[in-house]
């Protein structure tokens, strides 16, 4: 993440490559996990987040209660919406969202409490 954030300093609109973004992908339950901001958990918890990837088309649960998980599966009854491509999405959980990444938030979170609990690392 770190290489990605020298990148993007120098060129806003740098990319992660494909590989790092599969291997970022592969610990962001790791991420979401330990760099979340814990006021913010226990005043968000328990929330069922719908985590809608448009590109690519996948879709997630991002569970918020006594700790925050994101698992590889859809939520049953979620209580909101998190609609983006997957790479404003690793923006936003580590930390490094920006006012032009094409997120959306819907339901009974919103996108400021989801920076907040995801302030980075």
């Amino acid at each position: 993440m770190h290489a990605w954030d020298v990148m993007v300093a120098l060129d806003e609109r740098a990319v992660p490559d494909a590989a790092d973004v599969v291997l970022l992908w592969d610990r962001i339950d790791l991420v979401a996990t330990r760099f979340r901001n814990a006021d913010a958990l226990t005043r968000l918890a328990p929330r069922r987040v719908q985590v809608q990837l448009t590109d690519p088309q996948r879709t997630l649960l991002l569970d918020i209660d006594t700790e925050v998980h994101l698992y590889p599966t859809p939520p049953a009854d979620p209580t909101a919406r998190l609609t983006g491509p997957a790479e404003s999405v690793l923006r936003l959980i580590y930390g490094r969202n920006r006012p032009q990444d094409p997120l959306t938030a819907t339901g009974s979170i919103t996108l400021d409490d989801l920076r907040t609990l995801f302030p980075g690392s």
